[in-house]
């Protein structure tokens, strides 16, 4: 059912349009395999600390998730934002000049980057507390709603609209997933602070932009320079969040 939901769109893409239209899809949707892989990586080492303090820990479960969100968010605002005033550049030299208008589906597939990352942990919190089969109902709404958007969106937009879709459900997915973890854990998010990781992306997105005549490795960087001397600017380093970051490691 999980390979489903990430492969209905090339399915219905096949039915839909021409097999040209798939490939765009694909090598656009690369990016996003990526960062799938990216998120398990980060949310899988901590599904063994979240099994042992079920039934035992409740708070410690609650810490865990209200203290990894902000990080999640440093790391994923310049993924989406780097990715997306790069789009073109990236699938140009990833696969070749054929496959620029991928960019421009890339754009638009490369903003459900951030929800895929913010719901790696709460899912294996959700998973490790036996909310399996309401977990799976929410996939299952989201299969069902991204089959309606394709079914709307692709006949006219093509991979656009197959991108609309999935960025959509990525975010319903994260909306429900949250309320299940509220509710079965009494999560209460802070914004405290976040104003810096905004400003900070906003900083490497007008360096990326003012850069993209440049090459794309040292547009890369310029951009990456940008990001982690905004947040060492604006404080990060004497910031609580930095102190939590560095708890979650050593434990």
């Amino acid at each position: 059912g999980y390979a489903l939901y990430y492969r209905v769109d090339m399915i219905m893409l096949h039915w839909l349009r021409e097999p040209r239209d798939v490939g765009l899809y694909a090598a656009a949707y690369r990016f996003l395999d990526a960062v799938i892989l990216l998120a398990a990586s980060i949310g899988g080492p901590f599904y063994p600390r979240l099994s042992s303090m079920v039934g035992r820990d409740q708070q410690g479960i609650r810490d865990l998730l209200e203290g990894t969100w902000k990080p999640l968010l440093a790391l994923g605002l310049p993924v989406m934002l780097g990715t997306f005033f790069l789009a073109e550049p990236l699938t140009q030299v990833l696969f070749g000049n054929e496959f620029v208008e991928a960019g421009v589906v890339l754009k638009v597939l490369i903003l459900g980057s951030l929800p895929l990352i913010w719901i790696a942990i709460p899912n294996h919190a959700l998973i490790a507390a036996d909310v399996v089969l309401p977990l799976a109902r929410v996939y299952g709404l989201s299969v069902a709603v991204n089959v309606l958007l394709n079914i709307a969106l692709i006949p006219r937009w093509g991979p656009v609209g197959a991108a609309v879709a999935t960025v959509a459900c990525e975010w319903l997915n994260l909306a429900l997933v949250v309320r299940m973890v509220r509710r079965e854990f009494g999560l209460s998010l802070s914004y405290e602070g976040l104003w810096r990781y905004i400003l900070a992306a906003l900083a490497m997105s007008v360096v990326v932009w003012l850069g993209r005549d440049m090459s794309l490795a040292v547009v890369i960087l310029l951009g990456l320079v940008a990001y982690a001397g905004g947040l060492m600017l604006l404080g990060f380093l004497r910031s609580p969040d930095l102190l939590t970051v560095r708890r979650l490691l050593t434990q």
